[in-house]
């Protein structure tokens, strides 16, 4: 599994990873878990058996030029982890999607640690951006904070575009008024235009976040990559 194998000794530089794999995040669903540190899990990695032409950086950049990325789908496996993650496997910091409605009842935001207890991980993950938000705060004590919402397919439905600057007006308030000092956040339209994966490490006490931009489905294609 060469591509894996790949995959797994870029894992602890994700700005690199980004650019070199066409990578999909898959997983996870149910009920949103209550405000707290962020959970471990542990994923999978799996060669898609496929390459997606993606952006290139330098010289080839600027004469927009092309190259085949292989395509990687990253997968949560169920359950709490035990034992040591097998070669295809690695553990993180997992950040589960929500919706705008679990903003309010205290289930949406998580802490990311920047000092690791034993066998906690440096990195973090969130499930597949997709018209989603993913914010970057703290909260009143100054703990990394973060958080993926969803945006309320309720909201302006059958109304366009009216709809849809409704509905975008109102993720913004909510992410941007939800944590005690907002940061920074990946929006959709400003930094992805179809789906998103984000992934982040912690770097000398501080957490530092990735986006790669890209379509998935019956063409994938890797548009750009986002440092915060």
């Amino acid at each position: 599994m060469p591509v894996v194998t790949d995959f797994m000794n870029e894992l602890q530089s994700p700005e690199t990873l980004f650019r070199h794999f066409h990578v999909t995040i898959s997983g996870g669903g149910g009920p949103a878990p209550a405000n707290g540190q962020a959970a471990v899990r542990r994923f999978k990695v799996i060669d898609g058996q496929d390459t997606a032409p993606g952006f290139t950086s330098g010289f080839s950049g600027l004469l927009r030029k092309k190259k085949d990325r292989p395509v990687v789908k990253v997968r949560i496996i169920a359950g709490i982890p035990a034992g040591v993650p097998l070669a295809d496997e690695f553990d993180a910091f997992y950040i589960p999607m929500v919706q705008t409605s679990d903003v309010g009842t205290g289930h949406s935001h998580y802490t990311l640690p920047t000092v690791l207890g034993p066998g906690q991980p440096n990195l973090m993950i969130t499930s597949q951006l997709s018209g989603c938000s993913f914010g970057i705060g703290s909260d009143a004590v100054g703990a990394t904070l973060v958080t993926h919402v969803q945006p309320n397919s309720a909201l302006g439905r059958g109304m366009g575009k009216a709809g849809f600057r409704q509905r975008v007006t109102d993720l913004k308030n909510v992410v941007d008024n939800s944590f005690h000092t907002f940061e920074d956040k990946f929006y959709y339209q400003k930094h992805y235009k179809y789906y998103a994966s984000v992934m982040g490490k912690l770097v000398n006490g501080t957490w530092k976040f990735y986006l790669q931009s890209n379509i998935t489905g019956a063409t994938n294609t890797v548009r750009s990559m986002k440092v915060i």
